[in-house]
């Protein structure tokens, strides 16, 4: 029985398909990350106050923003509009912080009015955490922060999802990598 043999070239081309591939993946995976959403924690080198709509998964929020309307969606998860105008202060995840962005998404859906907005915005966060939370994570729960406003969703539909301490107290370092 004879043997199978690649020649010297077809080894040649299958190291570079092999090779080529990989490298796709890679940058596949680093432009997924690169997006504020696909889990790459965002780096922040000093204290300063951004428009909310710009905060990136991994932020990490001083204060959280006033509580005007906070619209309790389960003992886990606080929904909380926002405008445009408002800003929140990030600092480096290494000092004492209240919040940290978990996750970031653009709604794709047409304005559903505030209300159908923050129980979509709870919905989505609380599934988020739940996904990747662990037992260590029993102290934590979720803010949504969502477009209040039919004007605010149109420029920029961005909702973002939040954990904080259950008891309102600081986090230092990152809660998820």
């Amino acid at each position: 029985m004879e043997s199978a043999r690649m020649s010297p070239r077809g080894v040649l081309i299958a190291v570079v398909t092999v090779l080529t591939l990989a490298i796709l993946a890679g940058i596949v995976v680093w432009v997924i990350r690169q997006d504020g959403s696909g889990g790459a924690p965002a780096d922040v080198v000093r204290s300063q106050s951004l428009p909310v709509d710009e905060l990136r998964t991994g932020y990490c929020v001083d204060e959280l923003p006033p509580m005007a309307n906070p619209a309790p969606q389960s003992k886990d998860s606080v929904t909380q509009a926002y405008t445009s105008a408002d800003r929140i202060t990030v600092v480096p995840c290494r000092e004492s912080h209240r919040a940290e962005v978990i996750h970031t998404f653009d709604a794709s859906i047409a304005w559903p009015g505030a209300s159908l907005m923050s129980i979509r915005s709870g919905t989505d966060c609380a599934a988020e955490f739940a996904r990747r939370s662990t037992r260590e994570h029993a102290d934590l729960m979720t803010l949504a922060l969502y477009p209040g406003d039919e004007q605010t969703f149109t420029a920029r539909p961005r909702q973002l999802c939040l954990v904080r301490e259950r008891s309102g107290g600081q986090l230092t370092g990152r809660v998820f990598d």
